[in-house]
């Protein structure tokens, strides 16, 4: 048995009304205040946003904003210990 994190696909593009207001309320973070937004192609953690989802800062809904329109990611809960293990 492999626990899978639960894993959203946010296409290149999107809105960042659309992200918050949509995707963001989806079931499988309903549990979760603590997210991580990733590209789907990046390396040592380049482009990474982590987040409360009811707290966000104009400075990181900027950041996202920009990202959105640039690269296709992922969002995931926060899983504390792959920060400090990292993801195998």
């Amino acid at each position: 048995y492999v626990p899978i994190v639960p894993t959203m696909h946010i296409p290149k593009k999107t809105s960042f009304e659309t992200f918050f207001n949509e995707s963001l309320q989806q079931k499988i973070f309903e549990e979760h205040q603590e997210l991580v937004m990733k590209p789907c192609v990046a390396n040592n953690g380049v482009g990474l946003i982590v987040f409360h989802k009811d707290i966000l800062s104009l400075e990181t809904q900027e950041k996202m904003k920009t990202s959105l329109e640039s690269y296709d990611y992922i969002v995931q809960p926060l899983i504390k210990s792959i920060a400090k293990l990292g993801e195998i």
